[in-house]
């Protein structure tokens, strides 16, 4: 091992988490990829798979996959959990009754 490395010193490395970094856009703070972000924007919009697979010519078996990959990312269980989450994040804007929505 080379030294002064982290593991020969017993010191832990540090390195800021995405979710405490102010210059990443909030939906990389959670660990969102651009493409699963389009993907969780379109889901907010009311998309099916199908219809999010169509508008971003993807698979549905693959809209399915970035879906299942933003329901664990996100902490969520639903679509309409996702959807939610999505306008927390800025990827789409609050509805009405949300918090930062209209009133």
């Amino acid at each position: 091992r080379p030294s002064g490395s982290a593991a020969s010193s017993g010191g832990a490395a540090t390195c800021a988490s995405p979710a405490d970094r102010p210059d990443i856009q909030p939906a990389n703070r959670a660990g969102v990829t651009d493409r699963q972000a389009k993907v969780l924007g379109l889901l907010a919009d009311g998309l099916s798979n199908a219809e999010i697979a169509a508008r971003l010519s993807l698979s549905a078996k693959t809209v399915g996959h970035h879906l299942s990959a933003l329901l664990a990312k996100l902490g969520v269980g639903s679509r309409p959990q996702a959807a939610a989450a999505a306008r927390r994040l800025g990827v789409t804007p609050a509805k009405d009754g949300e918090p930062g929505g209209q009133s």
